[in-house]
């Protein structure tokens, strides 16, 4: 990876790239190796870093030349070769949300994000089952750990489109009923999720512990955004070429920017 300070740089098709300051070593023979860059994507406002890669196998491709901007060395041509964007493609893409939990994505997901084994899950996911005291009473904060299913009841479902309503605006809602792949699950059971969506992590924190907390939270987090509208997406590819002795070179680099949330908005 570039370790210099490189600037923003507008890119559209015909660019030669030159200006900035490079850093760092990449290359080598055979064309491996890559360069972070930041773009600007010339009248689309968008934005984004990625590691420029190189597309086949080029002999005698160098290092990155430090304190040379985006010029790149080819060894044996005694001199740095200029790089021409020749090709920017733009287009539209989305992002799904993920199902509810069922017992084992739960403890994958709790084991990725906090190191907990499954054991521990499932007895933080218990205590949770079994609740805490509100008004007097005790009241269960999730619905039956032990499932194998995506399923949310219709309840679940119309509560989860006024939540997301309140929070967001009708237009972050999109009703999903997930299926669930296994033959065998039990689909009179429900997916993992809070007994009441309008229960938000923040209004139940004095009442966890911190591990209970953050597994409710995913739990929250992950329900409310199944039934949320896909992310919007830009997705952009721009090749830089150069034409060198040995061949031409082609480094690619791919970026998306979100152009509309959705439920990226909750979505750990």
């Amino acid at each position: 990876n570039n370790s210099g300070a490189n600037p923003a740089v507008a890119i559209y098709t015909g660019q030669t790239i030159s200006g900035g300051t490079g850093g760092g070593t990449g290359g080598g023979t055979g064309g491996t190796g890559n360069c972070s860059v930041t773009f600007t994507i010339a009248n689309a406002n968008t934005t984004f870093g990625q590691n420029l890669r190189v597309v086949g196998n080029v002999t005698g491709l160098g290092a990155w030349a430090p304190g040379s901007g985006f010029a790149l060395t080819i060894q044996g041509s005694g001199a740095n070769v200029p790089w021409t964007v020749s090709a920017v493609e733009q287009r539209p893409g989305a992002e799904r949300p993920a199902p509810p939990f069922m017992t084992t994505t739960l403890a994958q997901d709790a084991n990725r994000k906090f190191g907990f084994s499954a054991d521990r899950t499932m007895r933080i996911a218990q205590q949770l089952y079994e609740g805490v005291e509100i008004g007097g009473e005790q009241v269960g904060l999730i619905t039956y750990m032990r499932t194998d299913s995506f399923t949310l009841s219709e309840k679940a479902l119309q509560e989860a489109g006024g939540v997301i309503a309140k929070l967001f605006g009708e237009n972050y809602h999109e009703r999903r009923q997930f299926a669930t792949k296994s033959k065998m699950a039990q689909e009179a059971h429900e997916a993992i999720r809070p007994t009441h969506l309008s229960r938000t992590p923040e209004s139940v924190a004095k009442l966890l512990d911190n591990d209970e907390l953050r597994l409710y939270r995913i739990i929250w987090n992950r329900t409310l955004a199944s039934q949320m509208a896909d992310a919007e997406l830009l997705k952009t590819t721009v090749d830089l070429t150069a034409n060198t002795s040995m061949g031409e070179a082609v480094l690619r680099a791919n970026g998306s920017v979100v152009t509309f949330p959705g439920f990226l908005r909750v979505a750990d």
